[in-house]
């Protein structure tokens, strides 16, 4: 028997039945319950060829033969083995499905039986199955993964037999998969600055990716500096200008897009070299130089350096890089007179990057700057000078670049500079002299009266500061110099004098407004080596009988000073005394009872003046109308009201007097001022020192009218005391 995917051949042998014997053969896949296929014949007397066709592929049948008889009987029937027919080549192979990366293949069984399903193998190749890859599936489908894209594939499927047989290979299908989208490429990474000129910079990175067109320098808002070609790993960024400022970012792209990198980088191209540096003047301890810039913008420094030999050993550095020496000139101060010197210049950009130098310059500083006076108008550093003639001058130039003069006369001679301060030099005196156009600083081993606008001042030796403006003048006694000087003031002057006494404890300041004296007077203002002792309490004798129970007690601090005047004049107005302290002058002190007390040497005693502190400056000022020694004094309140007293009082008006003083009250004591009516007028404190004063007016700030007034004065613990204050006008 031969079996074929549909048909099987049949060989019957007579086994003793007569030739023309009809025979028939069927076939079964189900136990001959139903028969499939059938085939009749007759007998020829040797082997009889029977074909069972319209069978199934790959089913297994039984095959059983019959003899008839003329009747049409049927013998037994004989069954041969069981048998499958082959598997049928799988047919009409299509592609369901195609990707970038995959494809799904089907196919028709062509008869093969669906169940139980047909095994089948189906083999993809993209080189005519010289290499294949294959899948065995029981589906009639096969999607096929991982595949290139873009490219050409061929498919072919046979089927697995029930006996281990196998068809032939379908019909070969070929197709190709999609082409895949453009994938945008991996960011470069170590990005940085390779290369710096003044006019370019030059960025280099690392290239990751196989897949970019090229790359961008982006800018910090991503405008494009430039690009580059692929594969590339730097770029040149030219047409800048010197000392530019670049921050960039670099990125690969392609059709997909472009990937930048995480990496800012910040850099500045270098800047020019300066050129042809010139000397625009040279003059005994300084010299100005200029040169060009080559284009660097205004925002670059420049150093000098400086040598004596040419740079070979000796080099200093006179103006060094800084944002605040970014000028096209500069003036080197500290020179020696009659040297020699080098000088040269560079740049620097803005991350710190030092150009080359400039050729170097030399010159040689003039010997002595002297001239002689012939009374015209000579230079004087910010300021002019007209001086007698014969006055020699001496110019020279301080390290700080400030401009000293001396001035030497053999005669007694005038200097008068333009800021309106004039000299008064006597007979071979030598003067140093600093001018400024504010004012001048004058150093002398003897007294050189200083006069402005009507006010003569001198002091017997050291350093003086003059400070004029329009409405003011300024008188500095320096803190090496002897705390003593003399000030001539006219009764008609213009402006308000202040006289500044400046010994270790600090600053201590005299304030003489226009029209404070009624006539022309000189005042001695100084520093006393000692002040009178303090007696353990103060009175008021001069005006009245003295206290005879104790007061409040007055502690000297040594700070102080003594105004006197030689023709006995004295103060129209108020004048105010200032006094610095140090933390070590009032050590145990409160700063709040500190007090300006003014020495009454009719009645040796120290009398407390109206004061004000500001305790975090460590300032305190008084006032007075007298002059004499004043000290900073520490007032301690009294105890009690036992002792407490008003003065002057009565309080006259019509004599100038503006405010009545309550003392030896407790601290902080209150005062509330009626009307002999009971009508209340003001309310008044005492301060830290058990002092207060009233100005006579009311709490609208309106003056009181004449007459009398009781004070209710309220101290600590509830103690109550009352005095009359009378007011005259």
């Amino acid at each position: 028997m031969r079996v074929f995917a549909t048909s099987a051949v049949v060989h019957l042998d007579p086994n003793g039945n007569p030739a023309g014997t009809p025979f028939r053969v069927q076939a079964s896949s189900d136990g001959f319950s139903t028969v499939t296929a059938s085939s009749d014949g007759v007998n020829s007397g040797s082997q009889t060829l029977l074909v069972l066709s319209g069978m199934a592929p790959n089913t297994t049948y039984q095959i059983g033969a019959l003899a008839l008889n003329y009747d049409g009987l049927a013998s037994s029937r004989t069954l041969a083995a069981s048998t499958a027919t082959l598997p049928a080549v799988p047919t009409g192979l299509s592609f369901s499905s195609t990707a970038v990366d995959a494809m799904t293949l089907s196919w028709s069984p062509n008869g093969n039986p669906l169940d139980p399903p047909t095994s089948y193998q189906a083999q993809i190749s993209s080189d005519s199955f010289a290499t294949f890859v294959s899948s065995d599936v029981t589906a009639l489908s096969w999607r096929s993964s991982g595949l290139l894209s873009a490219t050409t594939y061929s498919f072919r499927v046979f089927a697995f037999g029930v006996g281990g047989s196998t068809s032939a290979f379908s019909a070969v299908a070929s197709t190709f998969t999609l082409t895949a989208p453009p994938v945008a490429p991996s960011s470069p990474t170590a990005f940085t600055v390779t290369a710096i000129a003044p006019n370019s910079i030059t960025f280099g990175w690392a290239d990751n990716s196989n897949g970019e067109t090229g790359f961008l320098v982006l800018n910090s808002t991503d405008g494009l500096y430039g690009t580059a070609a692929a594969d590339s790993t730097s770029l040149q960024i030219s047409g800048l200008g010197a000392d530019t400022p670049v921050s960039a970012r670099i990125a690969a792209f392609n059709d997909a897009g472009a990937t930048t990198g995480p990496v800012v980088i910040t850099s500045h191209t270098l800047a020019n070299p300066p050129a042809s540096p010139v000397f625009v003047s040279v003059d005994r301890n300084r010299a100005e130089i200029s040169w060009s810039t080559a284009s660097n913008p205004s925002t670059v420094p420049y150093e000098i350096s400086e040598s004596t030999d040419n740079f070979l050993t000796v080099l200093s550095t006179p103006l060094a890089f800084s944002g605040s020496h970014t000028s096209s000139a500069a003036v080197i101060h500290g020179l020696a007179a009659g040297g020699t010197y080098y000088f040269r210049v560079r740049a620097q950009n803005g991350d710190g990057i030092a150009t080359a130098f400039s050729a170097a310059i030399t010159t040689v500083t003039p010997g002595v700057d002297m001239a002689v006076s012939t009374g015209g108008v000579m230079t004087a550093g910010e300021t002019v000078l007209t001086a007698d003639a014969g006055v020699v001058v001496i110019n020279d130039i301080l390290p700080n670049g400030v401009t000293q003069q001396t001035l030497v006369s053999t005669r007694a001679a005038q200097a008068v500079y333009g800021n309106g301060v004039s000299l008064s030099l006597p007979a071979s005196v030598e003067a140093k002299i600093i001018p400024l156009a504010a004012g001048l600083v004058l150093t002398s081993t003897r007294a050189v009266p200083v006069t402005n606008a009507g006010v003569t001042f001198e002091i017997s030796s050291g350093t003086l500061s003059i400070w004029p403006t329009d409405t003011d003048l300024t008188l500095s006694v320096s803190s090496v110099s002897l705390q003593d000087c003399r000030a001539a003031l006219p009764a008609d002057g213009k402006k308000t004098v202040s006289v500044e006494l400046n010994p270790p404890s600090g600053q201590m300041k005299v304030s003489l407004a226009p029209g404070v004296l009624s006539r022309t007077a000189t005042l001695r203002i100084r520093k006393p080596g000692s002040f009178p002792r303090a007696a353990s309490r103060w009175n008021l004798s001069s005006l009245g009988p003295a206290p005879s129970l104790p007061a409040a007690a007055l502690n000297g601090t040594g700070i102080g000073l003594e105004i006197s005047s030689e023709d006995n004049a004295q103060p129209t107005q108020f004048v105010p005394l200032g006094f610095h302290y140090r933390p070590s002058d009032v050590e145990g002190t409160d700063p709040e009872t500190l007090t300006v007390a003014r020495y009454e040497e009719s009645v040796g005693r120290w009398i407390p003046l109206s004061t004000t502190r500001d305790a975090d400056g460590r300032f305190v000022i008084g006032k007075t109308n007298h002059f004499s020694s004043f000290q900073l004094m520490a007032l301690s309140p009294a105890a009690d009201l036992s002792q407490a007293k008003v003065y002057p009082n009565p309080l006259r008006l019509d004599l100038g007097r503006t405010e009545v003083t309550f003392a030896d009250l407790t601290s902080g004591a209150s005062i509330r001022i009626f009307t002999y009516a009971g009508e209340l007028v003001r309310e008044i404190r005492a301060d830290a020192s058990g002092i207060a004063r009233w100005d006579a007016r009311n709490t609208y700030g309106r003056r009181v009218a004449g007459g009398m007034y009781v004070a209710v004065i309220e101290g600590a613990g509830g103690a109550k005391t009352k005095l009359k204050v009378a007011v005259e006008k």
